[in-house]
């Protein structure tokens, strides 16, 4: 086997064997195989997952396609392993016992179930002043005289308060979303991002639905909520997505 063949195979991709040739610049990397000329003879060895070096599959060569042979074999033997431990990992997920309401509280905490109770109340809230939550007799008389409209199933003034008050946790949701996520580079970070773009999405359909019943709605302070919830939402999310360590990577050195 010669380096054209090894790289054409897609056991050598990035991800699967991982394939280093050191010859032609590549930098030593964890979970690897690599390629090197040393002391007048090619050796190929695997790397562990803090990149150093496993002596155990150390071989020296000395023919490159005699080496490539090698590494051929070494890279099949990783992907192997690498497929054993995930086939065992999902096993062991399957296996375990589906945790309790109470252990499933405990995990996620008392902010964590907070989370959950703002982020129901913000999806469902919209529902109380949507256009298109007709009652079913209104429905049918609807399509049977279009000179007719029929009544929603929530009018807007009682629907306009349930609207308020789910927005209202929305915002407190979000300035507790911004103090998680801001301290967080991690999981947090990418769960309150998720959040607060959930959020914004759902308070611009209530805005939406408010424009259309706008007629309905004689007190403007009833358009703060929503609104509210709209910019901390967008605000919170572009915040913490310029926060992550994936975009502060992408920022210019000076």
């Amino acid at each position: 086997m010669d380096r054209k063949q090894l790289k054409s195979s897609g056991i050598a991709a990035a991800g699967y064997g991982n394939a280093l040739f050191l010859d032609e610049g590549d930098e030593v990397k964890a979970n690897a195989v690599v390629f090197t000329p040393l002391d007048g003879a090619w050796t190929v060895f695997a790397t562990d997952e803090t990149a150093a070096p496993i002596e155990t599959t150390r071989r020296s060569f000395a023919s490159d396609s005699e080496a490539f042979d090698y590494m051929h074999q070494c890279l099949r033997e990783q992907m192997t392993a690498r497929r054993a431990r995930r086939t065992a990992q999902v096993e062991a997920e399957a296996a375990r016992p589906r945790p309790s309401l109470f252990e499933a509280y405990r995990t996620m905490g008392l902010t964590g179930v907070l989370m959950v109770v703002a982020w129901i109340a913000t999806a469902i809230g919209w529902l109380w002043i949507s256009p298109f939550t007709y009652s079913r007799a209104d429905t049918f008389r609807i399509g049977v005289s279009t000179d007719q409209q029929g009544e929603f199933i929530f009018d807007a003034q009682s629907g306009i308060r349930v609207v308020a008050v789910c927005y209202s946790l929305a915002v407190v949701n979000m300035a507790e979303q911004w103090s998680l996520g801001r301290h967080d580079g991690g999981r947090l970070a990418r769960r309150a991002i998720g959040t607060a773009a959930g959020t914004a999405l759902f308070s611009a359909i209530a805005l939406i639905c408010m424009v259309i019943r706008s007629d309905e709605i004689e007190n403007l302070l009833y358009w703060i909520p929503p609104t509210l919830a709209l910019f901390s939402g967008i605000a919170v999310a572009l915040g913490l997505a310029a926060r992550s360590p994936g975009a502060q990577r992408d920022e210019p050195s000076a």
